[in-house]
């Protein structure tokens, strides 16, 4: 008798039989080094697959030998592919990654989790952690390989992935579904580099959206992406850098590397922070590297998100040569945006006052450009709003798109008149191409 795949699967993982995927774990870890573990290429993925598929078709010999049912060609592949998702990638939850359009997977218990689709979509799905103490292994396991370490004087770890995000919480913080049980999130990117074509096409502005947003990058004007979690800013910030000219010298600033820099430029560059120890020490904070940053002499620092006290390095950035730099935060909307701005400058040693804080930003920011969710879910550009003067210590804020009640971002009839007016107007920005779009 030969095992169905999902039967013989299932007594692999939980059973006795799971010491084969331990053993092919240290096979994996015997034949490749260190750098292969931790960012295989193909070669490296072949040579595992190899390896592990030797053990599986030994294993299924000394199974028959036994009287024991065999598994059979497929089975040995399911089991395979499953070791190498275990060494590689999410194991049980690698399978729910690879849904082309799944954006978050998430396991709160041993035996099932949630894929969460483009468009909001939310479905259930099977997993075959085999408890869980097992599931914390597989975290201590993930944040090891990255570098990270994960125990009760440090319940949570939150680093990068190729094409996502991993976050995950053990015991005892977590507690999953009424019991003592960690909580693993994976935030997934399906747009590797995408640029505002792309996204136009997607829906997430109009043509004349389109048109405004790549003029600003091309005027240097300096944008504040704002947006709730999940909205998009971080894809549309990936699509700004698409539009920024070649040959000039940018740094990109994150405390987790997600943006992924356009091809064909030679003067790009990362810096990411890092959190202190449980002891305290080793921290690289945003605001040592945004000022590092501007000792290299960058043309454009590109913030991923704003939180804290860096936002007044960014903005005394954009005021001192910097222009046309990018940065995101969390808001409802752009008046949101800058008041939350301007609480983060007012943080942290040399603060500002609120009144000088509001009059740098004022003349350091000026676009906000709010994302959002349409009706039907999709992510959009909800706003694209102007700050066009500083009255005293208020910022005057003209909207020049909106969306409409379909989610379609529409030209609000207003001329921009802020510092970067004429520059736009240089590179054909114009009433008529709006009207006529």
């Amino acid at each position: 008798m030969i095992l169905g795949p999902d039967e013989a699967l299932r007594a692999v993982v939980s059973g006795g039989a799971r010491q084969l995927l331990d053993a092919a774990g240290r096979r994996v870890g015997q034949i490749l080094s260190e750098r292969a573990l931790l960012a295989p290429d193909t070669a490296d993925e072949a040579r595992a697959w190899a390896a592990v598929a030797d053990l599986c078709e030994a294993e299924d010999r000394r199974r028959v030998g036994e009287g024991q049912d065999a598994w059979g060609p497929d089975v040995r592949e399911r089991i395979t592919q499953r070791t190498i998702d275990e060494i590689f990638g999410m194991g049980p939850m690698q399978e729910a990654c690879r849904m082309p359009d799944a954006i978050q997977v998430e396991a709160q218990a041993p035996d099932e989790g949630w894929v969460l689709l483009d468009g909001d979509r939310l479905a259930r799905i099977p997993l075959d952690f085999a408890s869980p103490d097992a599931m914390a292994a597989f975290i201590r396991r993930k944040a090891e390989q990255a570098g990270h370490r994960v125990d009760d004087a440090s319940p949570a770890v939150d680093f990068a992935i190729p094409g996502g995000r991993f976050h995950a919480v053990v015991a005892p913080v977590a507690r999953g579904l009424g019991w003592s049980c960690p909580i693993i999130t994976i935030r997934l990117q399906r747009l590797a580099q995408p640029d505002l074509a792309t996204l136009e096409s997607a829906g997430t502005f109009s043509a004349a959206g389109r048109h405004m947003l790549a003029a600003m990058v091309h005027a240097r004007c300096n944008i504040v992406v704002s947006g709730g979690s999940g909205d998009g800013k971080t894809t549309l910030i990936q699509g700004l850098l698409s539009e920024i000219p070649y040959g000039e010298k940018v740094i990109v600033i994150e405390e987790l590397t997600e943006l992924r820099l356009p091809t064909g430029h030679r003067r790009w560059g990362t810096l990411e922070g890092r959190r202190a120890n449980v002891e305290g020490k080793g921290e690289i904070s945003l605001r040592y590297l945004v000022r590092e940053a501007m000792r290299q002499g960058a043309d454009r620092i590109i913030l991923g998100e704003a939180r804290g006290p860096e936002a007044r390095d960014v903005v005394h950035a954009m005021n001192c040569g910097a222009e046309g730099s990018l940065s995101s935060l969390h808001a409802n909307s752009p008046r949101d945006a800058l008041e939350k701005l301007e609480s983060y400058c007012t943080q942290g040693e040399d603060s500002w006052s609120p009144d000088g804080a509001r009059r740098m930003i004022g003349h350091a920011v000026d676009v906000v450009v709010q994302m959002g969710r349409a009706p039907d879910r999709r992510r959009i550009v909800e706003a694209i709003s102007e700050v066009e003067r500083v009255v005293g210590s208020d910022i005057m804020l003209n909207d020049l798109f909106r969306a409409d009640a379909s989610g379609e971002l529409r030209w609000c009839g207003i001329v921009p008149g802020g510092r970067k007016a004429e520059a736009l107007r240089r590179l054909g920005w114009s009433p008529l191409r709006e009207v006529t779009q």
